[in-house]
């Protein structure tokens, strides 16, 4: 008899385990997924960014006579923007939220990003007469929408990672984190990433 009351008291209290476990759980995974779902984006962003710079970059490079020296520090920018971005875009999402290093890596990427435009700028006040170019008009059209676009993503993916660590550290989210292996995100600072490009708009 004692042993069928303690098997029974076990019993309740796996089910009442389970039935306080099961809506966590399924929380966690759900946040998982869409700090993941953040990175991705993040990731999708920043690669437009580099695709619109390079794209003008290269139209500029076609359209202009220039001394080979004077696009070499754009061409350098570019290739170091690039193997950046690789660092950033290389992995999976679920792999970037869970290095320890995102934030730097991201911030490298767009300073790197936001110095190839600044190169382009030089060449515009070197080379006037491309101001009036469409290059270089569908990058002033394209550049605050692009770094805007960036930021909110970086900004809504650091509130992601807030959210999902707070339910792996507190209860109940806890419990089925234990159980279950989920692990709290390296911090993110989306303020890291943040870049403020050159102005473009204002340049005559």
């Amino acid at each position: 008899m004692k042993f069928k009351t303690i098997a029974l008291t076990a019993g309740v209290a796996l089910i009442g385990l389970v039935l306080v476990c099961l809506p966590s759980y399924n929380g966690l995974v759900n946040s998982e997924e869409n700090v993941d779902k953040g990175f991705g984006i993040v990731q999708t962003e920043l690669k437009r960014q580099f695709d619109s710079v390079n794209t003008t970059a290269q139209t500029v490079n076609s359209q202009a006579n220039f001394e080979q020296d004077t696009f070499k520090g754009v061409a350098e920018a570019r290739s170091k923007a690039g193997g950046a971005l690789q660092s950033v875009t290389g992995m999976s999402s679920k792999q970037l939220s869970e290095d320890p290093k995102a934030s730097e890596k991201i911030a490298e990427a767009q300073n790197s990003i936001g110095n190839v435009v600044g190169r382009l700028m030089s060449i515009q006040e070197a080379y006037p007469n491309l101001k009036s170019g469409s290059a270089f008009k569908d990058l002033r059209r394209t550049i605050d929408n692009s770094a805007n676009r960036v930021n909110a993503a970086l900004r809504d993916t650091e509130t992601l990672v807030t959210d999902y660590n707070k339910q792996v550290r507190q209860i109940p989210g806890k419990i089925p984190a234990l159980l279950f292996g989920f692990r709290a995100k390296p911090h993110f600072d989306a303020g890291a990433g943040k870049q403020e490009m050159p102005d473009v708009t204002n340049r005559r």
